[in-house]
């Protein structure tokens, strides 16, 4: 389905402003967060907004060091050896030197205004306390500590869930070129801060924008919801847009349809069902291009 040009007369959406003021990249110095920190400071320098490097040291990774039972496994070897306080306090401000340096090096030349801050605490409470509606927070869907073949990390998903701002989780294998910006809609009312964004994305990106409808078994309701989000792409000039119902919101389903449409990323509200539901980890684990998560 293709909309028609703005209808006169109505409050125009692009009016809207950016809701997007500060990036926040969260960095663990793992190959997953520095691709996130290449991205990060591309939007920044696109958007001309501020960026700000964020690293903890988690804490209770360093009170657990303190007990006797204490062992850590290496990733590549599987040899388990003892979990001790000093040299795990010493590896982590390596750690933090290595994102201080990493983020220096992506910087050079550009003019960009930035920070780097090294907090101590929980990662997601950290987080959480720092960004606000106004920030866009940047993350590899996995970090240091994830278990190897994890195709979705506890702090990504708990921040993806929880955050105060759009989240963006970047997969670890750069995505293939790929075209459109897609956003999931489930209805008009909760869905309308991702419409925007997605539409602020295929913007700036020079993307072509698709909706995917969520499957809606009453065909009255189906049929208003189509034409309310018609009529939002009128009044926001989203003349290179299409609306496409999905019938199934099963996660490997929702992969297949991506796939298709050639989707270059995915804008998802918290709001809608497969974020309420018990099959959103499924979707943030299965979907293999960068995605937005937002209120």
């Amino acid at each position: 389905m293709t909309t028609e040009p703005p209808a006169t007369g109505e409050e125009d959406e692009r009016e809207s402003p950016d809701p997007i003021r500060r990036i926040i990249v969260l960095l663990d110095a793992s190959q997953s967060s520095l691709r996130a920190l290449d991205t990060a400071v591309e939007l920044a320098r696109r958007r001309r907004s501020e960026l700000h490097a964020l690293f903890v040291v988690e804490t209770a990774l360093l009170r657990s060091a303190g007990f006797a039972f204490a062992s850590e496994i290496g990733a590549i070897s599987g040899a388990r050896r003892p979990l001790q306080s000093a040299p795990l306090e010493a590896s982590l401000q390596r750690r933090a030197e290595r994102v201080r340096r990493a983020v220096e090096r992506a910087i050079a030349g550009e003019d960009i205004p930035h920070s780097i801050s090294v907090r101590r605490g929980a990662v997601v409470t950290e987080v959480l306390e720092l960004t606000g509606p106004d920030d866009l927070l940047v993350l590899g869907k996995v970090g240091w500590s994830a278990a190897p073949g994890r195709a979705l990390g506890s702090t990504a998903r708990e921040l993806a869930t929880n955050a105060f701002c759009p989240v963006l989780l970047l997969p670890l294998r750069p995505e293939r070129q790929r075209n459109a910006v897609v956003v999931l809609v489930d209805d008009l009312a909760h869905s309308r801060n991702a419409l925007r964004l997605a539409q602020l994305r295929a913007h700036e990106n020079r993307r072509p924008l698709t909706i995917f409808l969520t499957p809606e078994a009453d065909a009255e309701r189906d049929r208003e919801r189509s034409q309310a989000v018609s009529d939002w792409l009128r009044q926001a000039g989203g003349e290179r847009s299409r609306i496409q119902p999905l019938c199934s919101l099963d996660p490997r389903a929702l992969k297949y349809e991506l796939r298709a449409a050639h989707a270059s990323e995915l804008v998802v509200s918290r709001a809608t069902r497969p974020m309420r539901s018990a099959g959103a980890n499924g979707v943030l684990e299965r979907v293999d291009i960068p995605v937005i998560v937002t209120d």
